[in-house]
């Protein structure tokens, strides 16, 4: 068995602290993804308030019964011409908001690509320098520390947490900076709109914060499970490889092979915890919610025909993503007409203990056409 080894807890707000220091080596790369990153976030903003003024001036045109005299009307470049932004709602013509409409849509797709361009440098240089702190760190702790430690557990701290503190520092904490940014501009624009629907928008937010918060906590310690198992089970197949002269003398196999597989087996049963979205149906997650899923579909329906299209997968190290399109045909066993699912799907895999093991799977269905 591995023993385990109780580390003291610490506080968010210092870890916060702790991890923005990390940030010295990429400030620069940071400066950028920052602005990139709001300006992409906020141009589907524009976008948005652009579309509404260029839809009122075509069904004004559809109105008058000219549809190509729309080039000839003008409309407000925001969406009133009255309230507290009427000194920047100046009348512009129709083909000024279609090309900001447009522009702004093409100048977001490009944000996003510069925005993960840079994205991908700052983790290349991140992921480097904090596993040179790891790995500098560990040659100051003293020979008890290293006596007390698996050394499977420490190169596994070094190669691989490593880059979940990378992860912390470019998905948990610049995204949401850069969010609330844009989310105090727009909320400022939705508020000089009409500040009654802007409170009506937002009186449930309260409650998605107390939902997030609790869902967090969970989340959270479900990583650290992960963690802990992944480096027990790092520990023990550094003592088979370290060993193996005297498993062998001795013919302890066996014995090495059921340590790993039970160490092996409460990784997976951490890591590998399958949630699953079907379409129009809340989430299952971990195997039992998923068999009672697919059992409530299997007792009302036969499934007549099953299609997959479109199926891409990408590999990378121990883990594999696909996607497609899917295509459900069932038959209700209680009389009715069929039913016909079409949509698309998102499956993640991870290789755990030599097996693939599906991590998440999502699918939703095809919406339905716009309405002419």
């Amino acid at each position: 068995m591995v023993e385990a080894v109780l580390t003291p807890r610490v506080k968010p707000d210092r870890l916060i602290r702790r991890s923005l220091g990390m940030l010295r080596a990429v400030r620069g790369l940071i400066v950028v993804l920052l602005v990139v990153g709001v300006i992409a976030s906020a141009l589907p903003y524009v976008s948005a308030a652009a579309f509404g003024p260029m839809m009122q001036v075509v069904a004004d045109a559809g109105t008058s019964g000219n549809l190509s005299g729309v080039w000839d009307l003008r409309g407000p470049l925001v969406a009133r011409e009255n309230g507290v932004l009427s000194g920047v709602a100046g009348s512009v013509p129709f083909a000024v908001l279609l090309a900001t409409w447009a522009a702004s849509l093409m100048l977001a797709q490009l944000m996003y690509l510069v925005n993960a361009w840079v994205g991908t440098k700052v983790e290349k240089v991140l992921v480097t320098d904090i596993r040179q702190r790891v790995h500098d760190h560990l040659q100051t702790l003293s020979l008890d520390f290293f006596t007390a430690s698996r050394s499977g557990a420490l190169m596994q701290r070094v190669t691989v947490e490593s880059t979940g503190v990378q992860r912390l520092l470019t998905n948990c904490l610049l995204p949401p900076l850069i969010d609330t940014v844009v989310l105090v501009v727009a909320v400022g624009y939705l508020v000089a709109l009409s500040w009654q629907m802007t409170v009506a928008a937002l009186v449930l937010t309260p409650l998605a914060l107390l939902v997030l918060k609790y869902a967090g906590r969970h989340v959270q310690a479900a990583v650290r499970r992960t963690m802990d198992a992944d480096r027990a089970m790092g520990a023990e197949l550094e003592q088979t490889i370290s060993g193996i002269s005297e498993i062998q003398l001795f013919n302890a196999q066996s014995v090495r092979s059921a340590r790993f597989r039970e160490v092996s087996d409460r990784a997976a049963k951490s890591d590998a915890s399958t949630v699953m979205w079907f379409p129009e149906a809340p989430e299952a997650r971990g195997t039992d919610a998923i068999r009672k899923t697919y059992a409530g579909y299997f007792d009302a329906f036969t499934v007549a025909d099953v299609a997959l299209t479109n199926v891409t997968h990408q590999t990378s190290g121990d883990v594999d993503g696909n996607w497609g399109n899917y295509m459900f045909d069932l038959r209700p066993k209680k009389g009715g007409d069929p039913v016909v699912l079409k949509g698309r799907f998102v499956a993640v895999m991870k290789k755990i203990g030599g097996k693939w093991l599906l991590v998440a799977d999502h699918a939703s269905a095809t919406p339905a056409p716009p309405k002419p």
